[in-house]
């Protein structure tokens, strides 16, 4: 008999020789243990929170992450599954800073990769099946929303006290087993058997350019738009101390953007702001791929946050009054440094389809990379410019539609499933949050309008994560400040554009009216002086 066939037989007796009534949700994940164990007597022990299979289908299209506690069992997640959601799912346990992490502290390999797994915010489904310390840390957690337990201890150590615990948790729980039942075998089996569903960790890309002025900006704005058309939840960022198109990201993506800056940033916390819960995670780079704080080391560049952060990086090319000489550019960008990281290539500015085709087939032959689509020339957003740099979002008020007008005319353009392939490609970065002190009850007025908008969105984080209530308030349009203030954060941006001799007269009003005040950027430190 074939194996398939096999299956068919297996699920045929199953069915005729189950006596238990169960619900119709769960009869499948049942029988699939049954067929995978040949143990009937799961039927009658096992553990389903009422509704937890529709409440893990709707956490898994809302991009929760799989965890597993063997390799085994991530290995007997369906893959055509994973690849039609867009998935990933992870298995921290055979990394050797894990393993070396565990002898240090004297403890098992499955309480530190479950640790690890818990410091990453968002949606999860732990799968534990046969390491009980797996699940030791969720005793103490305090913040277990939107997490289901898939699986059940059934190892060697502690699994009567990792059920007993579990099931006090109070956690949803997917094929989960009675505490009474104690060395059971078989929990790698249950997972596999329980795991035909696909679990999500963002994708992430970074978009990078040969030089200022090739027309990334315009194609990661468009890519945004056009991902964010077809329905997936794209986290926009940007490289480096960029605040203008932060505010373009955000209009477009309709979510904060974040900076990846490695000059003021450690790169331990670089993996926090690349967390966030979303089917997508877009960089925008800044400047050249490789121009940095020097001519040689490369440091503080697009290329260096893409190592950093592990990122595949498709290169924007423009294209324009060249064919086979394009690959010539990519070609040298891929060969500046070994470890290029560039994944795919966008052309840029390019006459039509046969000008593109002639692009791609040079690059391809040239490089080996693939392209991923192209950009016609007269596809131009048209976003005028200020001193440092384009006009903000907030003073151009078509600036959303034009952008998705464009995005439409580049939808047949892009090769997003390419996009999305090499997206995959990117791996869960460990994350390891910071704790800052508690300034609970601290009030702290926030300038914000056209004038004062340069903020990082990781200040602001910061500030409300430690328990300061920000008061927004815009100088331009409010005759005082808010009452009860105990500080003051006055941002970046353009206050000589607005009122100018105004806006430095009120700004006095920090030294009399707040315990505490910050401002920012030149102008604006200038006129508070």
């Amino acid at each position: 008999m074939k194996p398939m066939e096999i299956e068919q037989a297996s699920m045929a007796i199953i069915e005729r020789e189950l006596q238990v009534a169960l619900d119709p949700e769960i009869k499948p994940i049942v029988k699939r243990v049954i067929h995978a164990t040949a143990d009937f007597s799961f039927a009658e022990s096992m553990v389903f929170t009422p509704g937890v299979v529709p409440y893990a289908r709707e956490l898994l299209a809302r991009g929760a992450m799989i965890v597993t506690d063997t390799q085994m069992a991530l290995s007997g997640i369906s893959k055509p599954a994973l690849k039609k959601l867009g998935c990933q799912a992870v298995c921290f346990m055979a990394d050797e800073d894990i393993a070396r992490e565990a002898k240090a502290r004297e403890t098992t390999r499955a309480r530190v990769s479950m640790e690890r797994a818990l410091a990453i915010p968002g949606s999860k489904l732990l799968v534990c099946g046969n390491a009980p310390t797996f699940l030791e840390p969720l005793e103490n957690h305090a913040d277990l929303k939107n997490t289901v337990v898939i699986g059940v201890p059934v190892g060697f150590v502690h699994v009567v006290e990792a059920k007993e615990m579990l099931l006090k948790t109070g956690l949803p729980l997917h094929c989960g087993a009675r505490a009474a039942r104690r060395q059971q075998r078989g929990g790698g089996n249950r997972q596999r058997a329980a795991l035909r569903h696909g679990g999500r960790s963002g994708m992430r890309i970074l978009l990078a350019g040969t030089s200022s002025g090739c027309g990334k900006t315009t194609a990661s704005l468009l890519l945004m738009a056009a991902l964010r058309e077809r329905g997936l939840d794209v986290a926009p960022c940007k490289v480096g101390p960029d605040y203008i198109d932060t505010g373009f990201h955000e209009l477009v993506c309709g979510r904060p953007s974040h900076n990846l800056d490695s000059f003021l940033i450690e790169p331990r916390d670089l993996p926090t702001l690349l967390s966030r819960p979303a089917d997508i995670t877009v960089i925008e780079g800044v400047m050249g791929y490789y121009d940095g704080m020097d001519a040689t080391s490369c440091r503080q560049s697009t290329w260096e946050m893409a190592r950093l952060t592990r990122t595949p990086v498709l290169l924007v090319v423009d294209a324009s009054g060249s064919a086979a000489s394009a690959a010539a550019t990519v070609k040298g960008f891929m060969t500046l440094r070994e470890d290029s990281g560039i994944a795919g290539v966008l052309v840029n500015r390019v006459s039509g389809a046969h000008h593109y085709e002639l692009v791609r087939d040079a690059v391809a032959h040239y490089t080996g990379l693939p392209c991923v689509g192209y950009i016609e020339k007269h596809v131009n957003l048209a976003l005028k410019s200020r001193h440092l740099g384009l006009v903000p979002a907030e003073e151009v008020e078509d600036a959303l539609p034009r952008i998705q007008e464009a995005a439409r005319q580049v939808a047949d353009t892009l090769d997003l499933p390419m996009i999305l392939e090499l997206a995959r490609r990117a791996p869960v970065l460990p994350v390891a949050p910071r704790k800052y002190p508690r300034m609970d009850g601290f009030r702290m007025g926030l300038a914000r309008d056209k004038a004062f908008s340069f903020y990082y969105r990781a200040n602001l984080d910061a500030l409300e994560g430690a328990g300061v209530e920000l008061v927004p308030f815009s100088p331009l349009e409010d005759g005082e400040l808010p009452k009860g203030l105990d500080g003051l954060y006055l941002g970046g941006g353009f206050p000589e554009v607005f009122k100018g001799a105004a806006v430095g007269q009120y700004v006095h009003a920090p030294k009399a009216s707040a315990r505490h005040w910050k401002a920012a950027c030149p102008a604006m430190r200038s006129a508070a002086a």
